[in-house]
């Protein structure tokens, strides 16, 4: 009885100790009050330690939130509370380009001089403010529009909210403002975020929603008031087109957006000098550009779109 009792106990502790494994050099953020700040903590021998704040600075901020897969905007340092076991990393200096935090440059691993209350943090934002988005629809050109707002997500009050908003929004996420479709009621289902805008009113010049006017006291909102929006493609799939003045640049519009026909993955699609030549022009030679006839050029054998 007492060999079975080690052995369930035993078990318990292994697998207990395998949940609290890590990969090496991933990075957590711990003790904040939200998912996205908290005391920086990296993985080394698959055990968490903490990280020295010496030299710590918004570079430094703007790989770990990077890493962690949040936007690098606004991301700052931050102080918290203090860890416990090793200290891993030290005098951690970042460029801000680099993709993990053991990639900056920073003292051998294990090798500090620092205690736990020099413990690095940093503060991510969820979000760059301005942002829009569309959730919860059928295809990535509909859904429920939400807005960030002071580095979080929100959804839009349908109050008011009509065709002059729609486009704009359209417009941001780089969509065709022309025939957009405003949705009020929900038609996307109801959010659970907080609602940031009310009473929105676009007049056309603006670029983002955040820039149209609105009011931002909600009180009178609720979520079975979320405004939608249905954009519509800046071009239907196949479309050609040419761009620019005297040669002008072939593009083919793919997943509705424009590339250029000598790209990559369209090389075996577009024939740019049967195009050029429909079109009553040459195909250049340097570029996937048309000019003028009897100019007799074609596209480069290595592409450079």
């Amino acid at each position: 009885m007492y060999h079975k009792s080690s052995f369930i106990l035993f078990a318990i502790l292994l697998q207990s100790c395998r949940a609290q494994t890590c990969t090496d050099y991933d990075l957590r953020l711990v003790g904040g009050q939200v998912p996205n700040e908290g005391r920086v903590e990296i993985c080394v021998n698959q055990q968490w330690g903490t990280v020295c704040d010496d030299s710590w600075g918004d570079p430094d901020a703007e790989v770990v939130c990077r890493q962690l897969g949040y936007p690098t905007i606004n991301a700052t340092p931050a102080q918290f509370s203090e860890g416990n076991g090793e200290i891993f990393l030290g005098a951690v200096e970042c460029n801000g380009n680099e993709s993990r935090l053991i990639d900056c440059s920073h003292l051998p691993v294990g090798v500090e001089n620092c205690s736990h209350h020099e413990d690095a943090g940093v503060h991510c934002a969820l979000c760059q403010t301005g942002s829009v988005r569309l959730v919860d629809g059928l295809t990535e050109q509909e859904g429920r529009v939400e807005v960030c707002i002071n580095e979080a997500w929100g959804t839009v009050c349908d109050d008011d909210w009509d065709a002059a908003d729609a486009s704009i929004v359209c417009l941001q996420l780089g969509y065709s403002p022309t025939n957009a479709t405003a949705f009020r009621e929900a038609r996307f289902g109801q959010g659970q975020l907080p609602i940031l805008m009310d009473n929105v009113a676009c007049q056309g010049p603006e670029t983002r929603l955040i820039d149209c006017a609105y009011d931002e006291h909600t009180i009178d909102c609720f979520h079975s008031e979320d405004a939608g929006v249905q954009c519509q493609p800046l071009c239907r799939n196949g479309d050609i087109r040419l761009v620019g003045g005297g040669s002008q640049r072939v593009e083919v519009c793919v997943g509705g957006g424009w590339s250029t026909a000598c790209a990559n993955d369209l090389r075996e699609e577009v024939d740019v000098n049967e195009v050029c030549d429909r079109l009553g022009f040459s195909c250049s030679g340097t570029t996937d550009t048309c000019t003028p006839a009897p100019t007799d050029v074609t596209c480069p054998t290595t592409p450079t779109g």
